[in-house]
């Protein structure tokens, strides 16, 4: 899960981020 929010973070980190986090 971790490198898949690295690997997002160049497309919509952002988004990816409030569902990971």
């Amino acid at each position: 899960m971790a490198v898949d929010h690295h690997s997002v973070d160049h497309h919509s980190g952002k988004a990816f981020s409030n569902q990971m986090f």
